[in-house]
């Protein structure tokens, strides 16, 4: 019955654990996105650096927690928005032109 117990402990434990990651995560989350929404940065980038530190975590947490709330990276720098990828336009051809 002593082995019983210690399972249900360790089951408590570890369930309470992933309660306590999930809960750090999303509050992360919610830092992330407040600091990618801020108005005194009205292109709407951030640097990678300036995120990691506002959330005190490693590169790779940072750049997952931005991926799984739908941030994209810049395609020419280390900056991350929420804003979608700029369209090039494509420059009209005249129709009398060959």
């Amino acid at each position: 019955m002593e082995n019983l117990s210690e399972v249900v402990e360790g089951s408590w434990k570890a369930w309470f654990g992933q309660l306590g990651v999930w809960w750090h995560e999303a509050r992360q989350k919610g830092r992330l996105r407040e600091m990618l929404q801020d108005k005194e940065f009205p292109k709407g980038f951030r640097g990678t650096a300036q995120l990691m530190n506002g959330i005190g975590a490693d590169r790779p947490t940072t750049e997952r927690l931005l991926l799984a709330i739908k941030a994209r990276k810049s395609e020419t720098s280390d900056e991350w928005t929420f804003q979608p990828p700029r369209r090039h336009r494509r420059a009209k051809r005249s129709a009398g032109r060959v």
